[in-house]
């Protein structure tokens, strides 16, 4: 049976909840009411005293605008539920599905009694301001499938006991305040298609475990942290993974050529670490790559097959110390929107590569290399250019008159060369 206590302490969350996103006029207050009274015929003792207001007829709500407002046990804000998680919610214990995401819930922890809610399938609380750690119990929630605490202020360590929750695909803890190094019980989640811990202050190696995740196909695990050592060759392991993002972290060593093993990969990032060696040649195996950013210490050359398919969109290899010439093959990229060479040491003509190919390119960023030769006319066919960067190589010759055509043009450096010749006319219809 349902008690009235538990009701009136629930339903102004049940209420407010963001899946009934706050609306405005007449309907939006009877689509709330009219979820409620079913809920209501639910009920066992339909005779409660406090349960007659709950009706689309009740004297008080003749103005629907303000239903279910004026009901017993309901009250209405015009905005996020604000307050703490009552631990009485763990009295809900056939609940399956809470979402508090995006108020201002607040408080010392999430209640421990939340591990009572043993049918639980989906935990939101995410973009609240909770704080303390997560709660232990949280791994008896065998049958959770969600839990997303992102954008909060937890911090702590995170629990062991999450590897219990064998059913779990979805698990964000992003944006937090973690410590610690990441529980080696994360291998158990072998369902696990996505895996968020960015923006926290998790420490220590990647754990190889990683490796047994074979269904993960999101990995914002690294981004903004503080891990250190090598990535470990298990990741190519992982071969359903589509984002790879290991950013801003303090990784060394060398970049695992089992990397090349990420066929589904669309997005890699190991931008703002410590990685140095050269790229491995089988980085030109990622097919349905469409990002790729790698600032770090690369040496050596560019592997000649980055762009297969023709279907890369952004490739940023700034502040290396990359060498030879910028592959040829980046010409095949019709597909291509922003490229970063910047900071490198790159030799060769840039008149090698048909950049004309590329007409849906924005950024073109080659600065601070040893570029030599001409400027090529073809990059007056790129009709959308609006970034255009070859400062502080060793160009040579005239500006070509094309370069005038680019109407996108916003930022045009060629300083610090060795141009000559005047400044073409056509360049003063882009000042205008």
């Amino acid at each position: 049976m349902c008690s009235f206590k538990i009701i009136s302490i629930f339903l102004l969350v049940l209420l407010l909840f963001p899946s009934f996103q706050p609306k405005c006029g007449a309907s939006a207050s009877v689509e709330e009411a009219a979820a409620l009274l079913k809920w209501k015929a639910s009920f066992q003792n339909q005779n409660n005293s406090n349960l007659t207001s709950w009706n689309l007829q009740s004297v008080n709500a003749k103005n629907s605008s303000i239903l279910p407002c004026t009901w017993a046990g309901i009250s209405c804000t015009d905005g996020s539920i604000i307050g703490s998680i009552p631990k009485q919610i763990g009295n809900l214990s056939k609940l399956n599905y809470l979402n508090f995401y995006a108020n201002e819930l607040s408080g010392c922890a999430i209640p421990k009694s939340l591990g009572n809610l043993t049918n639980l399938i989906e935990l939101y609380l995410y973009e609240n301001q909770l704080s303390g750690p997560i709660f232990k119990e949280v791994g008896d929630l065998k049958f959770l499938t969600d839990m997303e605490l992102g954008e909060n202020q937890l911090n702590g360590s995170i629990p062991a006991s999450i590897g219990n929750l064998s059913n779990l695909e979805v698990l964000s803890l992003q944006n937090n305040q973690f410590s610690g190094s990441i529980p080696v019980t994360f291998g158990n989640l072998n369902k696990l298609v996505n895996l968020s811990l960015y923006q926290n202050h998790l420490s220590s190696p990647i754990p190889p475990m990683i490796g047994k995740l074979s269904s993960l196909q999101f990995l914002y695990l690294l981004y903004q942290n503080h891990l250190s050592g090598p990535i470990p060759p298990v990741i190519g392991n992982l071969t359903s993974l589509q984002f790879l993002n290991l950013g801003q972290n303090t990784l060394s060593s060398t970049i695992p050529k089992y990397l090349g093993d990420l066929t589904n990969l669309i997005r890699l990032d190991l931008s703002d670490n410590q990685l140095s060696g050269s790229i491995p040649v089988s980085i030109g195996n990622l097919s349905n790559l469409q990002y790729l950013l790698f600032r770090n210490q690369f040496s050596g050359p560019l592997p000649e097959l980055l762009c297969q398919s023709g279907i890369l969109q952004n490739i940023s290899v700034a502040e290396n110390m990359l060498t030879g010439p910028i592959p040829k093959s980046l010409q095949s990229c019709s597909s291509l929107v922003r490229a970063h060479f910047n900071g490198n040491r790159f030799q060769g003509s840039l008149s090698e590569i048909n950049w004309g190919k590329c007409k849906i390119l924005k950024t073109l960023v080659v600065a601070k290399n040893n570029i030599t030769g001409g400027i090529p006319p073809e990059i007056g066919n790129l009709t959308q250019l609006h970034t255009l960067n070859l400062s502080s190589n060793y160009l040579s010759g005239e500006i070509p008159r094309e370069v005038g055509k680019l109407a996108s043009m916003l930022k045009l450096d060629l300083h610090d060369n060795q141009l000559t010749g005047g400044i073409p006319q056509d360049l003063g219809v882009l000042m205008e």
